[in-house]
């Protein structure tokens, strides 16, 4: 029988006492609340394992609302979550979010005897993985506090009993990108600011490196040991993809799936992933996918070769039992007008752009793409900002982009607007390496179905042909918390 101590927040006696009735039949320790603030209060200064929240709670705040405040806030945002919700009672604009992310943390049925599955199957997520099996690491981050701390293992820490952790974002990413600039210096400059990260947030008394240890040698592999840094968009830049552990050779991005996810932002949509994939091949539907090149001064004319080779390939590398629709632009059909007709007038999946980017180091706002005006490199430049390529994205349906240019701050914009994930880069790389790294990047995507993954091998890849080339540490993968 399960042990487990759950929390249930809603003003209807009769579903507090029918769900609570349920889950204490199995064995679970059952606390409830009816008022909103007070649940989230008490999910925050109690121990809870997983709370179940009635969305048609409305003394005070909504079940929404509860959700949010346990999502953004240090002590709770790494717990469980249920939404109950009554199917009658969900208004019709709400009824294909809620069914899209019925899988996670939703369910959708008036009979409460079977809340059982779901919760059953959120806690199940922390059981202790086998030997060889897959785990994630999860560190919620907050500059100044106890990280948080979730596992796919029977480890979970509340950020309140762990060391706070202190790291100097602005200085971090400045000396990240002054180490992938330096060519001469590469590989000393990133070794050392990755092990002066790993000493900061994996130091003495906190419980990370234990933690840490433990899934490694659970899993076997450290490509089985995924790792995700969550923090807030303020401090995205953060380059916890140049850890490296002080007593370790090789930095973490060489050895695990590594990526950060963006807390505060409510999920839109499914991101590509192993389980998205299965039901557009089990529904027969397509994966749409639109390649961007974009040559303009100074010349890059290697992105056309670049989305060439993904658009020759990428149906070979997801197989034959992955429909793909594939709108291909090269620099002459890659217009301004043909785009933001395109992204406002259909939806895609996947969005790859190849090109410049210009950056502002004081605001993402100022980061963009650059186009041509017209077909055929007719007419001026147009630098769309990241305002312009929300409302694109938004319209779009996408749920992933890769961004082949210098693009952190338009990644952040993209996550902002509702793109579940999206890769974007440092700095500048080589031709040579962003045509290798996004061919197979593809490859990887199309064999795991995971873009953490994904990105793995081919930065070992780059690293194993020339550790001193940067293109192995410039891409960053960001997700949606």
């Amino acid at each position: 029988m399960r042990t487990e101590r759950i929390l249930i927040i809603g003003n209807d006696p009769t579903f507090r006492r029918e769900v609570g009735d349920t889950l204490s039949r199995e064995g679970f320790s059952v606390a409830t609340r009816d008022r909103g603030i007070d649940g989230y209060l008490a999910a925050r200064s109690e121990k809870t394992d997983l709370v179940v929240v009635d969305l048609d709670t409305s003394s005070d705040i909504n079940g929404f609302e509860v959700w949010k405040l346990i999502r953004h806030t240090p002590e709770t945002r790494l717990m469980p979550v249920l939404l109950n919700v009554r199917r009658w009672a969900v208004p019709e604009h709400m009824r294909g979010y809620l069914e899209e992310f019925e899988a996670d943390d939703y369910v959708l049925r008036d009979d409460s005897s079977l809340v059982i599955n779901n919760v059953n199957a959120l806690l199940d997520r922390r059981a202790a993985p086998e030997p060889g099996d897959e785990a994630t690491l999860y560190v919620s981050w907050t500059n100044g506090q106890p990280a948080g701390i979730r596992v796919t293992a029977d480890v979970f820490q509340n950020a309140r009993d762990l060391v706070p952790i202190v790291l100097d974002v602005e200085r971090n990413a400045r000396l990240a990108y002054e180490a992938l600039m330096d060519r001469a210096r590469f590989g000393e400059k990133a070794m050392v600011l990755g092990r002066d990260v790993y000493s900061q947030m994996f130091r003495s008394g906190n419980k990370l490196p234990d933690i840490y240890a433990w899934l490694l040698d659970k899993v076997g592999r450290p490509e089985k040991l995924h790792l995700r840094f969550e923090c807030d968009r303020t401090d995205m830049v953060m380059p916890f993809e140049f850890i490296a552990g002080a007593n370790h050779p090789e930095h973490f991005a060489l050895k695990h799936p590594l990526a950060l996810t963006i807390r505060g932002i409510l999920a839109r949509r499914w991101p590509i992933c192993r389980h998205y994939l299965n039901g557009l091949s089990r529904t027969s539907k397509r994966l749409r996918v639109l390649l961007i090149a974009s040559d303009t001064p100074p010349d890059v004319r290697a992105v056309d070769a670049e989305i060439h080779q993904i658009h020759e390939h990428i149906a070979g590398f997801f197989g034959q039992g992955m429909e793909i629709e594939i709108v291909t632009l090269p620099t002459e059909k890659a217009s301004y007008r043909t785009i933001e007709r395109l992204l406002l007038e259909e939806s895609f999946d996947i969005l790859h752009y190849a090109g410049h980017g210009s950056f502002d180091a004081d605001s993402a706002e100022e980061w963009a793409i650059v186009l041509w005006e017209k077909d055929n490199r007719g007419g001026n430049l147009r630098r769309v900002k990241a305002n312009e390529l929300r409302h694109w994205a938004g319209r779009s349906g996408l749920r992933f982009i890769y961004l082949s240019c210098c693009s952190l701050g338009i990644a952040e914009s993209m996550i902002d607007v509702g793109v579940p994930s999206v890769l974007g880069q440092r700095s500048p790389m080589s031709n040579e390496s962003a045509q290798h790294l996004a061919i197979e990047f593809y490859r990887a995507l199309g064999r795991t179905g995971e873009l953490d993954r994904a990105l793995l091998d081919p930065r070992v890849a780059l690293a194993t042909q020339n550790k001193d080339d940067s293109g192995w540490l410039s891409p960053v993968l960001i997700h949606q918390a």
